[in-house]
C-alpha cells in the first residue's frame, strides 16, 4: 500500500544519517534540553538525531541544501528551521513506535489513539511570531520496544537502522493557532471516554486537519 495521499515519504540516505548524527552530537553537547519526559523511549542525543533527520527530510523535499547550519556555539535560540518564499517555518519531528507509525503512514490512525494527533506545546507560543509561515510536522519510525534498552547520551545503532524513512505530514499556518485553545488532554476515546494527559498543554491536530506540504510548492 502507498503512503496516505496527503503525506510525502522521504527515504533516509546514508548521507542524511551522517549529517543528522553530526548535528545530534553537536546539539547534545551545546544545547541544554529544557524538559525530558521520563517516559520518552529515546535518549537526549537520539531525540536530537530524529529532529535533525526531520529537518533534513524537509530540506531534501524542497531541493534545498541538506547540510544544516551549525550555529550551536552561540547557544542562541534559532530563528526557525526552514525559510521558504520569505516565510519561516518550525519543523516538529516526532519519533513514532512502528505499530503506530504504520497506522499513521496509511492515514488510518484515529484521534484518540496513542500518537493519533500531532502536538505542539503551548509553552512555545511566544516563538510563533518568528515562525511566520507556521509549523511543519514530520514523523519517523522507531522500534516498538525502544524504551527497553535506552541509555543516557547514547545513540543506538538500532535507532539509526530503524529510522530509514520519514513522512512529512504537512503544515499548520501560524494564524491557525490564534483560533485554538491548548489542551492538557488528548481527544476522548468515543467508547470509554478516557483521555491521556500530556506533559504540558498542547495544540493538537489530527492529520486530517493538517494542510499537505505539497501546497507550499
Amino acid at each position: 500500500m502507498a503512503v496516505y495521499q496527503h503525506f510525502v515519504r522521504i527515504d533516509i540516505t546514508p548521507e542524511m544519517q551522517k549529517i543528522a548524527q553530526l548535528h545530534a552530537e553537536r546539539r547534545t553537547a551545546m544545547i541544554v534540553r529544557q524538559f525530558i519526559p521520563r517516559s520518552s523511549p529515546l535518549s537526549h542525543i537520539e531525540s536530537n538525531y530524529i529532529g535533525a533527520l526531520g529537518e533534513i527530510a524537509v530540506h531534501s523535499y524542497f531541493g534545498m541544501n541538506i547540510n544544516l547550519a551549525d550555529n550551536y556555539d552561540t547557544r542562541q535560540v534559532d530563528s526557525g528551521d526552514l525559510c521558504l518564499n520569505h516565510l519561516m517555518y518550525d519543523i516538529k519531528t516526532e519519533a513514532v513506535p512502528n505499530k503506530f507509525y504504520r497506522k499513521l503512514y496509511y492515514g488510518e490512525i484515529l484521534t484518540h489513539e496513542p500518537y493519533g494527533c500531532r502536538v505542539w506545546t503551548a509553552k512555545h507560543k511566544h516563538h510563533l511570531n518568528k515562525y511566520t509561515g507556521g509549523i511543519i510536522f514530520v514523523a519517523i519510525p522507531i522500534p516498538n520496544n525502544a524504551k527497553e534498552d535506552k541509555k543516557t547520551n547514547q545513540l543506538r545503532q538500532r535507532i539509526i537502522d530503524h529510522a530509514r524513512q520519514a513522512i512529512i505530514i504537512g503544515y499548520v499556518n501560524k494564524n491557525r493557532f490564534d483560533t485554538m485553545k491548548p489542551s492538557w488532554y488528548s481527544p476522548k476515546d468515543p467508547i470509554t471516554g478516557k483521555q491521556r494527559k500530556y506533559n504540558s498543554p498542547n495544540y493538537i491536530f489530527h492529520h486530517s486537519e493538517i494542510t499537505s506540504i505539497g501546497m507550499l510548492k
